[in-house]
């Protein structure tokens, strides 16, 4: 049970101040520091072969001011999850995604949701906001009601979300979706091809955010097994046993 939270600490001894470590389920382990602290973990966890499995954003954790943000690693062979957390002095943190890539896709959901701006980003392009929403709607907020929104009625060129536009002789681009029989979900790729060789594929998911996170929120768990439910007709057994096996293990 033990071994995650020793390897971290061996890597981590005399290179960073860790303010304090708490004890999870489920083999976890709560690694509490500052950003700049952090930022100092996130080389060295990246060397030893550690894994982001999850980045995610809380607002006003445990009577915190602001937004805490969460960073659970993995490594293989070890059982468990470190998590590290950080509470934020305003809505600005610095991206980690220098290290860990797949980060800029949980910090392009935080940013759409909670309004965070991640500092040195390779990517601030939304992710599950289309353009057509205004620039303050961030429905993740605690502040945000599920209400009417007033969308864009006009985008213009400079709003629209950006694809890679990859020139040169001989290339085509090939667009399919955002509607089609091929998936389950709305989403639209974006082919660069010469001839049957595909060069580039850019995807766009997420056309379809409708407040589901907010509609749990401040619900039972026995309140929110439909909502679990109704996310996606094809999945209906699977999101339901996946929402009672989280509610489960959060509950020892």
């Amino acid at each position: 049970m033990e071994r995650l939270k020793n390897n971290i600490i061996s890597i981590l001894k005399g290179k960073v101040k860790i303010k304090n470590i708490e004890p999870g389920k489920n083999n976890d382990h709560y690694f509490h520091l500052n950003e700049m602290e952090l930022l100092k973990c996130v080389p060295i966890l990246s060397e030893k072969k550690y894994i982001l499995v999850n980045l995610f954003c809380v607002k006003h954790f445990e009577n915190a001011q602001g937004f805490t943000l969460f960073y659970a690693f993995a490594k293989q062979d070890y059982p468990g999850f470190a998590i590290m957390y950080y509470t934020l002095k305003n809505d600005k943190a610095h991206s980690v995604a220098r290290h860990f890539p797949a980060a800029n896709w949980y910090e392009r959901e935080i940013a759409d949701g909670f309004g965070i701006n991640f500092i040195d980003s390779p990517d601030k392009r939304r992710l599950f906001l289309h353009e057509i929403y205004p620039d303050d709607f961030h429905p993740l907020l605690k502040s945000f009601r599920n209400r009417h929104i007033k969308l864009n009625k006009t985008v213009n060129p400079k709003m629209e979300y950006s694809f890679n536009n990859i020139e040169g002789e001989g290339v085509y681009q090939i667009p399919v979706g955002p509607v089609h029989a091929g998936i389950i979900e709305p989403g639209h790729f974006r082919f660069n091809v010469i001839g049957e060789r595909i060069i580039n594929l850019e995807i766009r998911m997420f056309y379809k955010h409708r407040g589901i996170e907010k509609l749990a929120e401040g619900k039972s768990p026995l309140q929110c097994l439909p909502i679990a439910e109704a996310i996606s007709g094809d999945e209906t057994v699977a999101n339901s046993v996946c929402f009672c096996n989280a509610v489960e293990k959060s509950t020892g």
